[in-house]
């Protein structure tokens, strides 16, 4: 067996594996949304690359009785939806040849383009909004003086680096 080389895909909006983001579809491919899979939300595409095709089973689905195979990233090894090879409704035969793509099982890709180059943004002041909330007072609890030794620090009565050494010692901030 050779190598296996992957698919980079150039269009505005790349579809590809949540797992290892391989690039799998055109945002212009897109037959129809309005699909659902196993993982809820799933589109109808017309190709895809980089995927490997299982064995065809016989499936009962809600729009009738289809003949599929489930599709995995090639990459990853990842299963990301299924092939239609025969459906035997003829209202149903649109999607022979097509596959589906479950969404939550797909990322977007950045075009490669855009990735290479980095964006250039013009210097604006960052604007923060916080809303204020008013906290309500919370009255002090009445406690007894503090009962027992009382621990007290030494504090001198002057700065260290205030003493007079004969030299001019100003604030050490320079100021």
């Amino acid at each position: 067996m050779g190598l296996a080389y992957n698919t980079y895909l150039d269009s505005n909006r790349v579809y590809g594996c949540k797992g290892c983001k391989a690039h799998l579809a055109n945002h212009d491919d897109i037959v129809s949304r309005n699909f659902r899979g196993q993982h809820g939300k799933a589109y109808l595409f017309n190709s895809v690359v980089n995927i490997e095709t299982g064995e065809p089973s016989e499936r009962n689905m809600t729009t009738g009785r289809h003949v599929v195979r489930d599709i995995t990233c090639r990459v990853c090894s990842e299963v990301v939806g299924w092939k239609y090879d025969k459906a035997y409704e003829a209202s149903e035969k649109y999607k022979e040849g097509k596959f589906i793509l479950e969404a939550e099982l797909l990322c977007t890709v950045l075009e490669p383009d855009v990735v290479s180059e980095p964006e250039v943004v013009p210097e604006q002041p960052v604007v923060s909004v916080v809303p204020v909330v008013p906290i309500p007072p919370r009255p002090i609890p009445d406690r007894p003086p503090p009962t027992g030794p009382v621990l007290v620090w030494p504090v001198p009565a002057r700065p260290v680096w205030a003493e007079d050494d004969g030299e001019d010692n100003a604030d050490p901030g320079g100021e």
